[in-house]
């Protein structure tokens, strides 16, 4: 009792030592909007200049700045598109919570300044609304060594991250599979966010980096908003287009030729963007291959329209058409052949009403469709073949969305948002699949699959924002969801704490609950294909329950240190009842947890480098209800990621990628049952405890940038995987009935008549590159 009593004073002493603490030192806090239109800036920088302190406005224009020692100070606020303003002479005493508000004017865009801004991967500790979330400015991923100048593969950077390959943008986060993350644009969820799906694994993005403003990943603090997920939110925000004059440019590079042109509505009553990509290797190589009929290639276009109705109400119309194709081969004269075809389409409109500061009231209505065919066959004859492979695929996705969302200020510390949205999806798919005499050691095939429903998916948030005292920052919000699908709804609560211990260190805990719905799609993107369309009436939603804490540490102006601890409880996951017709039942449980460490030097107009380094530990495991732990196929115990960017001349800059990661695990053939035409197959193990060799590659690229007038041109040379270094990707079993071709081919099994060889699929080896971009 006398222990519990003295802890007890201890605890009131430090909070009141906290409280009389915050009278001491002053606040800083207002609304930064558009002067023109009176909208609100996201994303406006506000610094105090020579402090090391400052703040980014977040969706209503609202900015605070925190534990500011009293004095005189000036305060300079800038943004992407706008004049820097400068405000001088500012007093703040003990105690004052001041309220300043900033009005920015449309400007010409310093190319220098928005090349420094790109290149800092900021971690928001100031802000409870980003705390515990990554963020980049992707107009410049070209600085990025290894990005291949595709946002989600610069979105790899971040240690939470685990990347599925080189030749893919899949990516998994603290252990969960691709599928459980999702892709948001501009609030909106994206089913497909990825190119060239079967050929290489999805290796781009539909995302131009010259149309878009900025990318959030969020592992942990995910905002009530968010829902449908396990693991992760990606939500990407495509930019407006300049106010003040026509604005135009380019880049090429060894993927894709790209291209956009901008400008203002004449009357200064809006903006447009447009751009337009397009992959051009396959219309040099059928130059030389005339027997190829198409190589895989992409085209795609977005555009963006702003208009203010009045200067409250502003109206938005977005598109994104986008198409890719593959023919290699013949289906009809061949023994082998592959095709691909897919088509995206995109429409959204919305409209933003803000009547006063305080209120933004937002509605948006979108409509998506795919449509995909895939057919792939190998092998004239499947009782004779050595490796018989044929594969039909067809799906069409179409889905309609209504969403709603308000949020209001209360005071400049408390704020209130809600929102609800209605989405209907008709979707089939179309999959034949039989694969005999080859597997592969990370994936299953998947089975056929036939599906052709309509259903549709329902959801309503609701969170509050608010300051209880100077130093601490809180947020509490819950959802519900409700899927048609399966015909079930859950309440997802989650809450967040944010204090400013003083002013260069901040600590901040989170803990929520996150629900996934079943997809059909997870055919494809699990550790382990499912067959949904089985068993829709046996199932639910699948459910992980999130524990965060993190540190987060300025160490004067430019270095930062953060330290994230999470642990993540996984219930009802989904797996398959068996290994042959892939029916689900949530008779699964899991978990993940681990250690993220990141040190961050960033860079500002007098510094000549910049630097991230970023440490991850963990573990991932799942059973099937009291069975024996399991790790999940994106184990990863420790991964290290250096990026690194220096000036060595006037013009000419030199950035590094460097990352390190453990072998990911893998189940191996323990036998092959020749059962004839019908039933031959191999049979793996099932505890996933052998590890590939350690993931290992350097990146260098070297940026030439020269002014010309009022544009930037820049030259780069990349360099990949400049060591060479074979990392394997997967492993490949497959029968052969005659001699083995090469000595790459390893014996794995003997039979009387039949040898099982064991081969290495090894990810990208050295590829060195040129890119051209253009700025104006």
């Amino acid at each position: 009792m006398k222990k519990i009593t003295s802890c007890f004073i201890l605890l009131i002493s430090l909070l009141i030592t906290a409280i009389l603490s915050a009278a001491t030192i002053a606040t800083l806090r207002g609304v930064v909007t558009d002067a023109s239109t009176g909208a609100p800036l996201q994303n406006a920088n506000i610094v105090l200049e020579g402090t090391g302190l400052g703040g980014a406005a977040d969706a209503g224009g609202q900015y605070i700045i925190s534990d500011i020692t009293p004095g005189t100070y000036t305060l300079k606020a800038t943004r992407i598109g706008y004049e820097p303003v400068v405000l001088k002479d500012i007093r703040l005493g003990a105690g004052d919570s001041k309220t300043l508000n900033i009005k920015l004017t449309p400007g010409v865009i310093n190319m220098r300044d928005v090349s420094v801004e790109a290149d800092k991967f900021q971690t928001r500790c100031q802000d409870i609304n980003r705390a515990g979330s990554q963020s980049l400015q992707p107009r410049n991923i070209n600085k990025i060594a290894g990005s291949l100048d595709d946002i989600t593969r610069a979105v790899q950077l971040f240690g939470s991250a685990v990347p599925a390959g080189d030749y893919t943008s899949f990516y998994a986060v603290r252990g969960g599979s691709p599928d459980q993350n999702i892709v948001m644009l501009d609030g909106l969820v994206v089913p497909n966010p990825y190119r060239l799906r079967m050929i290489i694994g999805g290796g781009v993005s539909i995302f131009n980096q010259y149309t878009t403003r900025d990318v959030e990943l969020y592992t942990g603090n995910f905002p009530a908003e968010y829902g449908n997920f396990l693991s992760s939110v990606m939500g990407v925000k495509s930019r407006d287009g300049r106010t003040d004059r026509i604005g135009y440019g380019g880049s090429a590079n060894f993927l894709n030729a790209n291209a956009y042109v901008e400008g203002p509505w004449p009357g200064g009553k809006g903006s447009w963007i447009f751009s337009a990509r397009r992959s051009y290797f396959d219309l040099l190589a059928n130059r030389f291959d005339k027997d190829q009929t198409s190589y895989p290639h992409t085209f795609d276009v977005d555009t963006k329209l702003t208009y203010f109705l009045s200067k409250n109400l502003k109206l938005t119309f977005k598109t994104l058409f986008s198409r890719e194709g593959t023919e290699l081969g013949s289906l009809d004269k061949e023994d082998i052949g592959l095709k691909e075809n897919s088509d995206i389409n995109l429409y959204t409109l919305s409209l933003d009403y803000f009547p006063t500061e305080k209120i933004l009231e937002k509605i948006d209505i979108a409509y998506y469709d795919e449509q995909f065919d895939y057919k792939i066959f190998y092998g004239d004859d499947p009782s004779e073949s050595n490796i018989y492979v044929y594969g039909d695929f067809k799906s069409k996705i179409y889905t309609t969305t209504i969403k709603e969302d308000f949020s209001y200020r209360i005071t400049p510390d408390h704020s209130i948002n809600r929102g609800m949205q209605f989405l209907l999806d008709r979707s089939s798919m179309d999959l034949a699949t039989d694969v005999r005499n080859i597997t592969f050691a990370r994936r299953d095939v998947p089975p056929v699959v036939y599906f052709n429903k309509t259903s549709g998916h329902f959801n309503t948030y609701i969170d509050y924002s608010g300051r209880p005292v100077a130093f601490l920052q809180a947020k509490i919000g819950a959802r519900y969801d409700y899927s048609f699908l399966i015909n079930r709804g859950d309440i997802s609560p989650r809450a967040s704490l944010l204090w400013n211990v003083t002013e260069n260190l901040s600590l901040n805990g989170f803990w929520g609950v996150c629900h996934q719905y079943p997809n059909v799609f997870s055919v494809f993107n699990r550790d382990w294909p499912l067959n949904i369309a089985a068993n829709l009436d046996g199932i639910q939603s699948e459910k992980a329950t999130h524990t965060v804490l993190g540190i987060t540490k300025l160490w004067g102006k430019n270095y930062l240190t953060r330290i994230e601890a999470y642990y993540k409880d996984i219930d009802r996951l989904l797996l398959p009842r068996d290994y042959v017709y892939y029916i689900p039942e949530n008779s699964g449980s899991g978990y993940a947890k681990g250690l993220e460490l990141q040190i961050e030097k960033g860079e500002n107009a007098g510094s000549r480098w910049n630097a991230m380094l970023s440490y991850a530990w963990s573990i991932s495991r799942y059973r099937e209800r009291n069975a024996a732990w399991v790790p999940f196929n994106f184990d990863r115990r420790h991964g290290i990621t250096a990026f690194g960017k220096v000036k060595l001349l006037k013009n000419l800059t030199a950035s590094g990628t460097w990352r390190y990661a453990s072998g990911l695990p893998y189940n191996t053939i323990i036998a092959y049952i020749n059962a004839g035409f019908d039933g031959s197959k191999f049979i793996k193990t099932t505890d996933n405890v052998r590890r590939y060799p350690y993931y290992q590659r350097f990146d260098i690229r070297l940026n030439y940038e020269v002014q010309t007038g009022r544009g930037l041109l820049n030259v780069y040379l990349d360099m990949t995987n400049i060591l060479n270094r074979k990392n394997i990707y997967d492993q490949a079993w497959y029968k052969v009935t005659d001699d083995i071709e090469s000595a790459e081919e390893q014996p794995f099994l003997y039979g009387e008549q039949d040898i099982l060889i064991q081969r290495n699929i090894y990810m990208l080896p050295f590829v060195p590159s040129l890119g051209v971009s253009y700025n104006f």
